[in-house]
């Protein structure tokens, strides 16, 4: 067990100093074609409900699908779901959603930085994976159902409701514990996305697993994000704040002992 250690340590260390050089994927083509859904969504006339359903799913058939049956549970889109109608009708009228959604058009005016960032994201994703398809990419909101970012098939989403800001007045009332709320500033939106991406591939799986076994593969993770995410601060690649990360540094020794 002993040399497998040392092995397993050996390897990771000559990874971890190889390829420092990030690559050039200016090449590489990586559009996005992002999609403001929410306000595709509250631009729906409310007292045509399903027609201004029907009509989305026309022009964005799989996130509607996703949107629709996942992320809210309404269920799916056709002429007799009258559950569904009465759900939709309900997110675009009841004032704590409509307010909820003026809180995130006013944080989230436009997207243009996190697009850019995502760009990159996927362009360096591509890079290493090179069959991986660039996704197509869609900002949402489902009413702080705690959805950060998804995967789906051949789109991606980001849930702008769960990055309104570690101070956002309503995050403790939906029991969302306050680690949990320190992330939930837009500065995580692309690491959140890179690992949501990662693990829609390599699923974690900690069921019987050692120590060792989980510390490898969650180290591998981490390795994938600073190979796709070279420019970010390691902090955030985490999930910790600055002033905890600093204090892991101070501490290494103690935390291995």
């Amino acid at each position: 067990m002993k040399k497998h250690c040392i092995i397993y340590c050996f390897l990771l260390f000559f990874i971890a100093c190889k390829d420092a050089k990030t690559p050039d994927i200016a090449g590489i083509k990586k559009n996005l074609y992002p999609v403001r859904y929410d306000k595709l969504l509250f631009a729906v006339d409310t007292n045509n409900v399903m027609t201004g359903l029907k009509d989305l799913q026309k022009q964005h058939l799989y996130f509607t699908e996703l949107f629709t049956e996942h992320l809210t549970g309404w269920g799916k889109v056709h002429d007799t779901a009258k559950i569904l109608e009465a759900s939709a009708k309900h997110f675009l009228t009841y004032k704590d959603y409509i307010q909820l959604n003026a809180v995130v058009e006013k944080k989230f005016s436009d997207t243009k930085k996190y697009d850019a960032e995502l760009t990159n994201l996927f362009g360096y994703i591509k890079y290493y994976f090179p069959n991986y398809k660039i996704p197509k990419l869609y900002y949402f909101t489902s009413n702080l159902n705690f959805y950060k970012s998804v995967t789906y098939d051949t789109i991606v989403g980001v849930g702008l409701d769960m990055y309104l800001g570690k101070d956002y007045e309503f995050y403790p009332s939906i029991q969302l514990p306050k680690y949990e709320i320190e992330r939930c500033e837009p500065e995580y939106i692309t690491p959140n996305m890179a690992m949501s991406v990662y693990e829609s591939m390599y699923a974690f799986e900690p069921n019987n697993k050692n120590l060792l076994s989980l510390m490898i593969e969650r180290g591998i993770a981490y390795y994938y994000m600073d190979k796709v995410l070279p420019k970010t601060a390691d902090n955030l690649k985490i999930g910790y704040t600055t002033k905890q990360m600093e204090w892991c540094k101070n501490n290494e020794a103690t935390i291995y002992n």
